[in-house]
């Protein structure tokens, strides 16, 4: 089909449509092609496995087509493949974004507590601690090698009167002070394991 044309005003933007055609007026919902857009981006893997035991697989894009991406539903094809639906803002001409096509089984993430352990002390003051020992198993199936983000959150103490204390990492994330926001990147090769701990 004849891809419609794209003006834009700055402040509006009109997609021309040059092929005619024919919508029925039933009160139903009909679709109509009006531009096949084209993106490259760099794929990889996002978990949060104190959510949920899954990778979502990520692709970071640029909308460089010159015109509005304009939000609303979408339908994710993967390999060909319906994967079900999504959702996208408004994306302005040059703005990133990312975009979300759905779990992949061949990337497998576990998450295990190893110690949840409650204590008190202290004669005249109480005090009350708890320790915790969480590990995150990333395991690779595919037969390429895969970029994986993992994220997770250390708790953060809006009263002075609890700390958090003997933080300790396997491997150190990058942290966020503020939010205890935790993020680790690795890049795991075909059929690899890994594991993470982490502590306080």
């Amino acid at each position: 089909y004849e891809q419609a044309e794209i003006e834009s005003s700055g402040v509006s933007v009109v997609f021309e449509i040059k092929i005619p055609a024919t919508i029925p007026s039933d009160g139903e919902e009909h679709r109509v092609a009006i531009a096949t857009q084209k993106f490259d981006g760099k794929i990889e893997y996002v978990t949060t496995p104190k959510l949920a035991d899954v990778a979502f697989l990520k692709t970071r894009l640029t909308n460089s087509s010159g015109a509005p991406i304009l939000g609303g539903k979408v339908n994710v094809f993967r390999d060909g493949d319906f994967i079900g639906d999504s959702h996208v803002n408004f994306i302005a001409p040059g703005e990133d974004f990312d975009f979300y096509l759905g779990t992949d089984d061949n990337v497998k993430v576990t998450r295990k507590t190893l110690v949840d352990r409650a204590a008190e002390n202290g004669l005249f003051q109480k005090r009350k601690g708890i320790t915790r020992k969480y590990e995150t198993t990333l395991e690779n199936f595919k037969n390429q090698p895969v970029k994986v983000t993992v994220l997770d959150q250390l708790p953060v103490a809006q009263d002075a009167s609890i700390t958090v204390r003997d933080v300790k990492f396997s491997d150190t994330p990058v942290q966020d002070k503020d939010t205890g926001k935790l993020t680790w990147t690795f890049d795991l090769a075909p059929k690899q394991k890994k594991q993470i701990t982490e502590e306080f």
